[in-house]
């Protein structure tokens, strides 16, 4: 019996194939048997058939699982053929499968929405996955490689995949959330959106993502309360005799601006508080051995017997009793008896809070002690900052950087920074290569690119290191004469070229002019070539009416490269066979002005035509300018009045707009503001303030620039912020002028305060490098040069 041509059978098909797959010709056949060959795990995936003496191979339903199922993408298939003679014959038949990456990855489990909870405080590199939490992408299809895990920008956490704990065949790829800095508190719930993109094997095929979330809660059975902070470090009041009751009258409350919570108690029995000179201390232990300085009271310990003790609790359990606080003197000295090795294994930092008590009360510090280990397996660079030059056309000159330690199974190195994408690093052992594109010419101006350099390796906190890149000076475009000149004549342009000095080397530059309302009748009659630094200009043939109604013609002329922008200016004279037209001696006149005194200025005089003249008329652009210099308004109960600004000239026929300038004092409001402009008015309108603007500012200063073709204009805009409050002083104006004469006493308004002045401890007086302080005291003022150093004299 007969079974095809040959004994064995070999063919690609797609994943998702569907139809036959073998057809063959058969003769004396009465029976066959398959088996599947290894590492097929759960076949049948393929119908077998003889049908009028053809054998056919076609997909069955169970194929569209066969991903699911399996890992290989060869499925070798070994059929007995029974013959009518009694004899066997055999054929081989190898399938080999093409990936079309047609599963995305999917979370496990469904839906892909992962809780986790963050036992903070946390080091930097804390594994929030893992163990019995862990985050898992499976993608079944046979190619995949494995998968790039992302993470919605945050400053707590990242996301990266890791090969190590991504078993082999289980198409389950899995990623480790870690804290990206030290947290040490989480009371929040944070949700974060991740996603999970394929990397396979297959050339040709587009990647599949899935999108999943996150949510963090913190631990809120361990939770490091945060420190109280008075709103005022002295409060002042007034203390009364007024029988039937003695009282204390304050001028304002007492209140935390900041770390209240239940457990907060007010105190005020005359004893000075326990407290520690920081709420946070941090040591090491490093062969078994503590190294912590000490700790130290700032207070509350005189004249008291103070303890100390460390609290006790779930993270703490299994190596407080090592530990141990002795007081001496308000100097608390912590020692540590040796640590049970499982503890160091398990440990990279150990966290403990400390208790002191004294009769004034408790006072608490948390202590982090880094567990050193010899350990050559994080890796660590040899040195924190790498510098560089770049050349265009020429490979990058830097420094070579190298692992210390841990480069071993490093993974990925990833720029960060602006302008990362010319960037790429490889790894060659403990060295590191940097490859660099062609940087833009335009960035040249930056001087430097600053870029961190990111080493990840699983399981570790990886390492991370500066690169500084310079870049080449720039030589801004420039050309040899502010002012060119020339004439036209019988229709044709006599112009000299134009030279550009420098700026145009290495780049290419090209040139135009620019249109404004006396060039608009001529400038599309010319054009401007640049060929290595010298600019031709043509001129095809004017309009006669162009000829007839001008003696000049103007041209400011731009040329634009990737170093900048340079501008000249053309004047052409019209040449013309005519001693009717009125022609002046020259182009353009200069002068001088001087307050009170008659201008002095060249001898303007017409060459010819002047007989006729019937009038002379000077124009110019009328600057854009406001009616006001200064506006006044107020804010109260977070709502703006302040009546329109209103613009006196310069912005007819003009598209105007306004916007507020950012300086140091209006940096924390100005985006509160917003300006519109509608001929020639200009209104402000405000977003509601942030209420700590509103409780650390009397006042708000902004300055205003409106911006026309006629130019810019500036007022200054000063907001007095009207508070439900008699207790927080208060000038009664927001500016006050005055008048200085040498040798005389200086003439200001009358300043004053409408509330508040009780209790004023101090007057400053701001003026850059005049600074000088005032200090008032009961009878007689002293003044401080700006070093602190007391004076000799009364002023």
């Amino acid at each position: 019996c007969s079974v095809g041509d040959g004994s064995s059978f070999a063919i690609e098909i797609l994943d998702v194939h569907e139809g036959i797959i073998f057809n063959l010709e058969t003769s004396g056949v009465i029976g066959f048997t398959v088996a599947y060959g290894q590492p097929i795990r759960d076949p049948p995936y393929f119908d077998m058939v003889i049908e009028d003496s053809r054998f056919l191979m076609t997909p069955n339903e169970r194929f569209s699982q066969y991903e699911e199922n399996e890992i290989s993408s060869i499925i070798d298939i070994i059929t007995t053929f029974r013959c009518s003679d009694g004899m066997n014959i055999f054929r081989t038949f190898t399938i080999q499968l093409i990936d079309t990456n047609n599963h995305a990855p999917v979370f496990i489990p469904p839906p892909g929405h992962y809780h986790y909870v963050l036992d903070a405080p946390t080091p930097p590199g804390y594994h929030v996955t893992g163990c019995l939490s862990d985050l898992i992408a499976r993608d079944v299809d046979l190619t995949t490689e494995k998968i790039i895990f992302e993470i919605e920008e945050n400053p707590f956490f990242s996301i990266t995949y890791s090969a190590e704990m991504s078993i082999d065949g289980s198409k389950e790829f899995k990623a480790i959330v870690t804290t990206k800095t030290f947290v040490r508190n989480f009371p929040q719930e944070m949700t974060l959106d991740i996603k999970a993109t394929d990397v396979h094997g297959t050339p040709g095929q587009g990647v599949q993502t899935t999108n999943g979330q996150i949510t963090i809660t913190g631990n809120k059975n361990f939770v490091l309360p945060d420190e109280p902070v008075f709103s005022k470090t002295i409060y002042t009041g007034i203390y009364t005799t007024d029988l039937p009751i003695n009282q204390v009258v304050l001028d304002e409350l007492i209140s935390l601006q900041h770390g209240y919570d239940d457990l907060v108690r007010f105190s005020i029995d005359g004893l000075v508080p326990l407290k520690f000179e920081r709420a946070h201390y941090e040591g090491t232990i490093e062969n078994n051995v503590l190294h912590l300085p000490p700790l130290l009271l700032s207070q509350g310990y005189e004249d008291s017997i103070v303890s100390a003790d460390f609290v006790l609790n779930e993270y703490s359990e299994p190596y407080i009793q090592a530990f141990r606080a002795d007081v001496q003197e308000g100097v608390v000295t912590v020692s540590m008896s040796a640590l049970d090795q499982t503890v160091i294994d398990q440990n990279n930092f150990i966290y403990l809070q400390i208790e002191a008590t004294a009769t004034s009360g408790t006072a608490t510090s948390v202590i982090t002690l880094e567990i050193i280990k010899d350990d050559n397996v994080t890796p660590v660079f040899e040195k924190p900052i790498y510098t560089g030059s770049y050349e265009p056309g020429k490979e990058l000159i830097i420094e070579q950087i190298s692992f210390s330690q841990g480069y071993d199974g490093v993974d990925s190195l990833l720029f960060d920074g602006e302008h990362k994408t010319y960037f790429a690093a490889s790894r060659n052992g403990p060295h590191v290569t940097i490859e660099v594109s062609n940087i833009p010419p335009e960035l040249f101006n930056l001087g430097r690119i600053e870029l961190s350099l990111q080493a990840t390796k699983p399981r570790t906190v990886g390492a991370t290191t500066t690169v500084i890149v310079t870049l080449p000076a720039v030589v801004p475009l420039k050309f040899e004469r502010a002012h060119y000149e020339g004439k036209i004549e019988n229709n044709v342009l006599h112009l000299p070229p134009l030279l550009l000095s420098q700026g145009y080397e290495d780049s290419i530059v090209s040139a135009d002019f620019v249109l404004n309302e006396y060039s608009e009748p001529y400038i599309q009659a010319f054009r401007a070539d640049v060929q290595e630094g010298v600019v031709t200009v043509s001129m095809s043939a004017l309009d006669q009416t162009v000829i007839d109604q001008n003696n000049f013609i103007y041209l400011q002329i731009e040329a634009t490269a990737t170093s900048g922008t340079a501008t000249s200016v053309i004047t052409l004279e019209i040449i013309k066979d005519d001693n009717v037209t009125p022609v002046f001696e020259k182009p353009i006149y200069t002068g001088s002005y001087e307050p009170g005194k008659e201008l002095i200025i060249e001898q303007i005089s017409f060459s010819q035509g002047y007989d006729g003249v019937d009038s002379l008329l000077i124009d110019g652009v009328v600057p854009l300018k406001f009616e006001r210099a200064h506006y006044e308004g107020t804010i109260e109960n977070n709502v703006l009045h302040l009546p329109p600004l209103l613009l006196s000239q310069g912005y007819e026929d003009s598209i105007v707009s306004a916007d507020f300038v950012l300086n140091e004092y209006s940096e924390p409001y100005i985006q509160a503001f917003t300006a519109d402009v509608q001929e020639g008015v200009v209104t402000v309108s405000m977003s509601a303030l942030d209420q700590t603007v509103i409780d650390q500012n009397n006042f708000i200063y902004l300055q205003i620039e409106a911006t026309a073709t006629s130019g810019t204009a500036t007022s200054v805009i000063t907001l007095e912020i009207i508070k439900d409050d008699n207790v927080t002083p208060v000038f009664e104006k927001p500016i006050y002028t005055g008048s200085y004469e040498p040798g005389k006493e200086l003439i200001i308004e009358q300043i004053s305060f409408s509330q508040g002045y009780d209790g004023v401890d101090s007057l400053l007086i701001d003026g850059g490098k005049l600074l000088r302080r005032l200090v008032i005291d009961v009878s007689y003022v002293r003044e401080y040069k700006e070093d602190g150093c007391q004076r000799n004299k009364i002023i």
